[in-house]
Formats: C-alpha cells, sequence, structure tokens
C-alpha cells in the first residue's frame, strides 16, 4: 500500500507541474497573440530617427497637469539640444528650459519661472519628462511639483 500511494504523490506532483507548465504557456500564447494582433509575425514598430532639437521649435498644444486643462506650449529658442519656451495654460505663463535626448527622443523640461499666474492662485515649478513620438508630431510625458504627479500631453499637424 505504501508503494500505491507513492506512485498517487508522484502522479499528482506531475499532474500539478504539468498544469502549472500548461497555464503559463497558455498566458504565454494568449500575450504573443495581443502583440502581433493574430497575425504570426509582431506588428512592425515606428523606426524612430535621431531627434533633434530644432524639430522642437514651434507651437504645440494639449492638456497639462492635474487638472488636464488645455495648453500651449511654445518653444522659441534651441542651443544644442537645449530648448527654452513658455507654457501657457488658463492665462498663466510660465518659462521653462530643456533637453532632448536625440537617441531616444526623451525630453526633460523644467519649469524655471512663473511669468504670470493667470487663473491660478498658486503654481508650483515642476520638473517634467517626457518622449516624442518616433513621427516627431506628438510628445507625452509626466512630471512632479509640490502637489504630486501629473501627467500631459501635446502635438501638432
Amino acid at each position: 500500500m505504501k508503494y500505491s500511494n507513492g506512485r498517487i504523490v508522484i502522479a499528482i506532483a506531475l499532474l500539478g507541474v504539468f498544469g502549472i507548465t500548461s497555464v503559463a504557456c497558455v498566458a504565454s500564447i494568449n500575450k504573443l497573440r495581443s502583440q502581433t494582433n493574430g497575425n504570426s509575425f509582431p506588428s512592425p514598430s515606428p523606426t524612430r530617427t535621431p531627434a533633434n532639437a530644432a524639430t522642437l521649435l514651434g507651437v504645440w498644444t494639449g492638456t497639462w497637469g492635474h487638472d488636464q486643462r488645455a495648453c500651449i506650449i511654445e518653444i522659441d529658442r534651441i542651443d544644442g539640444n537645449s530648448f527654452y519656451g513658455f507654457l501657457k495654460k488658463y492665462k498663466a505663463k510660465v518659462a521653462f528650459i530643456g533637453t532632448l535626448e536625440p537617441e531616444t527622443g526623451r525630453i526633460s523640461i523644467q519649469e524655471t519661472k512663473v511669468i504670470e499666474l493667470g487663473n491660478y492662485g498658486g503654481w508650483s515649478l515642476g520638473t517634467n519628462y517626457a518622449t516624442i513620438s518616433a513621427d516627431g508630431r506628438s510628445i507625452e510625458g509626466g512630471g512632479t511639483d509640490k502637489w504630486g504627479e501629473y501627467s500631459w500631453s501635446v502635438s501638432r499637424e
């Protein structure tokens, strides 16, 4: 009887291992299907060409901050991979300096000075991070200030 109980324990253990393995395989297959849109090959990702700060010059529109109000970002000056401009939102105007990592498209922006407070009772200068899209037409990111974390995104035609 001890011998047959040992076989039962081994059989149950093997079923458990194969069951866990099959669940993991099904999960991997489902994940792959979602990434490939049901095709057998992954969807191509956009090719990133190195960006330069000059591509950021101009007016960008979108939403910014804790309240996700409409905003305008005006980038009016560049110096190498650094750029300078203003965030305009709800009649407020805030100066910033930013840097671009050309190979990755990563952007960092430091708000430096409140020029106009607008309809806000106060403004906390934020530290922001973002990534420019591979096609150079949109920027998405987030930031932090004394009130916590927030998100933002801007684009242009």
